[in-house]
């Protein structure tokens, strides 16, 4: 269980922003509200790369906030894809993984992947990197999986694909899954719980 009790994150001459949630594992949780209002920051929070205001974060009872960024339980999804320009899709990866399994090929090949294998990330689009980021995001395996924007890049027959293997991961993991998107995710994936903030 996830649990986020009267967490407050504000900026100088800016909003301030309180937020509660509770998550429990193979669930997925669809984060919206307007632009500039916080959700990315909440992520930040989580991942342990900003620290709040005040209140507190949990997971299985333990506190997430006192615990450093490598170390949390969470494996994030940032809008910018954060893959290194100049290793190839399988280097990317492959980083932290110890074999190359058949589950990753198969997610390759299921979101048109796999033939961009040995390129450079350099040398792929915007939705080329956003599906590749979303592969390395799940190969981490953590119980807390933090998603942000990521079918803002992808056609409509590839967001189907996305909220698939998104979907699957989730209940085969039983991981929490927390979505920041602007667009009707809804539509595609089996939300269990919805948080608007502002």
């Amino acid at each position: 269980m996830l649990l986020i009790n009267e967490l407050i994150f504000k900026w100088p001459n800016s909003i301030k922003m309180e937020v509660n949630l509770e998550a429990s594992a193979g669930k997925i949780v669809l984060i919206n509200g307007p632009s500039g209002i916080g959700k990315t920051t909440l992520f930040n929070i989580i991942s342990g790369f900003y620290e709040p205001a005040s209140g507190s974060v949990t997971f299985e009872g333990k506190n997430l906030l006192i615990i450093p960024p490598w170390k949390r339980p969470v494996s994030t999804m940032f809008q910018s894809d954060n893959l290194f320009p100049h290793l190839s899709v399988r280097q990317n990866l492959m980083l932290g993984v110890k074999n190359f399994s058949k589950d990753i090929e198969n997610k390759l090949n299921f979101l048109k992947l796999f033939s961009f294998i040995d390129r450079n990330s350099s040398e792929l689009s915007g939705g080329e990197l956003q599906r590749v980021a979303l592969i390395k995001t799940l190969l981490r395996e953590k119980p807390i999986i933090l998603l942000d924007e990521p079918f803002s890049a992808l056609d409509k027959d590839m967001v189907k694909k996305v909220c698939f293997i998104i979907q699957e991961h989730t209940k085969k993991m039983n991981t929490i899954t927390l979505i920041i998107s602007h667009q009707d995710a809804g539509a595609h994936l089996a939300i269990d719980q919805k948080i608007r903030l502002g």
